[in-house]
């Protein structure tokens, strides 16, 4: 079996669950082409009524079929069949071998390691509670639902589906109406499409991955990734992370010759991560000692010097991830 490079991993990883996406937004099974249907049997694992679950992977390979469809090609040299088994293949690891193991290993740590039995029920088990679209009228639970700050219970709030705008928008809300979930899925979805479509015209592919990341950021940052467990990660944060966890995944591996060994793959007691992180100290001090100061002009000093500070922080990050051979999923 060919083996995939390091940034058709992380692109695989990356676009795992683009097909939770595109449900989203065209919603029932048999709104989907008929030739990706016709995988069932080959990517999606199946219940113990005999039932296939996990129905997204299906709108993923669905997602590939229409890049296939429209002409469309990762730059680099970028092999799109590579790509396309490391996303479609990670709730059916077995079909697709030690390689298919490293993708449900990604998928599985990002969304913290062993789930509950749960979490493996289809949408369609729980349309009997809720009706047969609760995984799209389903909100992002807001990160403010959990901060803290010793006042009392935070109030539970829900942030809306929308377009990643610097406006109100972005203001989360403790009820969001969800009936036009849909519409705006599918406003949501050809947006993405479109700019996609620029994005694969790029030459270059740190600059398509870049652009990737992005683009997801700015459409799928108030989608849920999971509507059956507590829907409080963004699709764009586990997508970013399965990737991350993918390539660093494939170098470690590669390293210890083990990259084709299911076994060593599964192994979760072998120390395969590190983590790492800077800090710098004394910004409070640095951005406010002109004010005490009373320099003129001082709003500006400090808007270039939390710029600066900014910028130290992402070149820093960007000269470690160049330094491990990483791709930009990385940090």
């Amino acid at each position: 079996m060919e083996q995939p490079t390091l940034l058709e991993t992380a692109l695989g990883g990356m676009l795992q669950d683009i097909g939770k996406f595109m449900q989203r937004a065209h919603g029932a099974v048999s709104q989907m082409k008929l030739i990706p249907r016709r995988q069932e049997s080959v990517i999606l694992p199946i219940d113990g009524h005999g039932g296939y679950t996990h129905k997204h992977v299906l709108w993923t390979e669905a997602f590939f079929q229409w890049m296939e469809a429209e002409g469309l090609r990762f730059p680099g040299g970028i092999n799109r069949h590579q790509v396309r088994n490391m996303a479609v293949f990670h709730h059916k690891p077995e079909a697709y071998g030690p390689l298919g193991w490293l993708a449900a290993e990604a998928d599985r740590l990002s969304s913290g390691m062993d789930r509950k039995p749960r979490d493996y029920e289809t949408a369609e088990a729980e349309a009997e509670i809720k009706g047969w679209d609760a995984f799209i009228k389903t909100p992002l639970r807001s990160i403010f639902s959990s901060a803290n700050l010793g006042l009392g219970d935070p109030v539970a709030c829900q942030q809306p589906l929308a377009e990643l705008i610097p406006d109100q928008r972005l203001l989360p809300e403790t009820t969001v109406k969800v009936e036009a979930y849909k519409a705006i899925y599918r406003m949501l979805w050809d947006g993405f499409t479109a700019e996609f479509k620029e994005l694969c015209t790029l030459d270059n592919i740190d600059l398509f991955c870049e652009g990737l990341l992005s683009l997801s950021e700015r459409f799928t940052f108030a989608i849920p990734s999971s509507t059956v467990d507590l829907p409080d990660v963004s699709l764009h944060d586990h997508n970013r992370t399965v990737a991350a966890i993918a390539a660093c995944l494939q170098r470690w591996h590669e390293a210890n010759g083990t990259l084709h060994d299911e076994k060593a793959i599964r192994d979760r007691v072998a120390e395969k991560f590190y983590l790492l992180a800077g800090d710098l100290s004394g910004i409070q001090h640095t951005l406010f000692l002109l004010a005490n100061q009373q320099v003129k002009g001082v709003n500006k000093i400090l808007r270039a010097r939390s710029f600066l500070l900014g910028m130290t922080v992402e070149a820093a990050a960007l000269h470690c991830r160049r330094a491990f051979d990483l791709p930009p999923h990385s940090t």
